[in-house]
């Protein structure tokens, strides 16, 4: 509700810049909280009532957690994933797995190829996440791209430990380095066998991944959403107390007359502001919002300051993370 009620703010002009806070999360979570992830410019009440669901139960904090029964909170973290996985990277699956990790990476050097025996053109086969990383406007000649590097990173490490073999006393007992698992794909000519990863190789990788949802930028882990929730907790009691001593028609009758907003009153306060847009009533809101205008770096949980890195890939086909001064 309360980021309904900030976007019509926005919209409207009575909040100007945005809050820091609840733009991030809008940026961040656009399904979660509109339907299509589209932000609405009008029609606000509508917006609300399409993205509405009825409150469940959980038994434990992992239940209240849990994305799948949460109609309205979808995005599943990393930490999540792994979590609902047993913590093995291999069954979470492909709907799961971030378009922008390591793991899709892996994934996509994975996929099976297809080649047209006319015009010698490579495509990827249409898994859940080849379609997802497609949606968001990235073409076969870029997945392909990702698959080599991966490819590259996988030969680099087989080299890495040929070498270290070849200096080895011969006391020493031979180092075999787990080679692919070749199956049998009937539709397609070509696999990236050589992004086959061992579980050492894998996890070296995967690591990436759990770094940056805790404490990257943005730190989808890493954020208290707790204290995110009791934020917007704290703008819903001083709208409901300054409306209140208004007394001020919207909230007579969201707290008193309408019998239908008496089991959740602040639900229907926010209904009934974004139906009425009474100008009274959105400067009161407006100014709630500026009194608790607070960052996002204000609410991460671990540390207070992210680390935005990207991946790099090396000389030697190695992805790996740059060291800024």
């Amino acid at each position: 509700m309360a980021v309904h009620l900030h976007n019509m703010l926005i919209q409207r002009g009575y909040l100007a810049p945005p809050i820091e806070l609840i733009a991030i999360l809008e940026e961040l979570f656009p399904h979660s909280f509109y339907v299509d992830g589209k932000v609405p410019i009008s029609h606000f009440p509508e917006a609300l009532v399409a993205r509405r669901t009825e409150a469940r139960s959980s038994v434990d904090i992992h239940g209240h957690l849990n994305v799948k029964g949460n109609r309205l909170f979808t995005y599943q973290s990393t930490l999540n994933s792994y979590r609902h996985a047993n913590w093995d990277p291999m069954r979470i699956p492909d709907s799961d797995v971030p378009l922008t990790s390591y793991l899709g990476a892996i994934r996509i050097s994975q996929t099976a190829q297809l080649v047209d025996e006319e015009t010698g053109e490579t495509r990827f086969t249409d898994t859940n996440l080849v379609k997802r990383v497609r949606a968001q406007g990235m073409d076969d000649t870029t997945l392909l791209s990702i698959s080599s590097k991966i490819q590259r990173q996988r030969q680099a490490r087989v080299r890495l430990s040929e070498a270290v073999q070849l200096c080895l006393p011969e006391i020493y007992p031979t180092i075999t380095l787990a080679q692919p698992t070749k199956t049998t794909n009937k539709c397609s000519s070509t696999k990236g066998e050589d992004a086959v990863l061992s579980g050492g190789e894998l996890l070296k990788l995967l690591r990436w991944d759990v770094f940056s949802d805790v404490c990257g930028e943005p730190p989808r882990s890493g954020m208290n959403y707790i204290w995110i929730m009791a934020r917007r907790m704290m703008v819903f009691t001083q709208i409901a107390n300054d409306l209140r001593r208004e007394h001020h028609p919207i909230h007579v009758r969201a707290y008193e007359t309408e019998e239908g907003f008496q089991t959740n009153k602040r639900i229907g306060l926010a209904t009934l502001a974004l139906m009425e847009e009474d100008e009274d009533c959105l400067r009161t809101m407006a100014k709630a919002f500026e009194d608790h205008r607070f960052g996002f770096k204000q609410h991460t949980s671990y540390w207070n300051a992210t680390e935005p890195r990207s991946l790099e890939v090396g000389p030697d086909g190695i992805l790996f993370v740059p060291r800024h001064a």
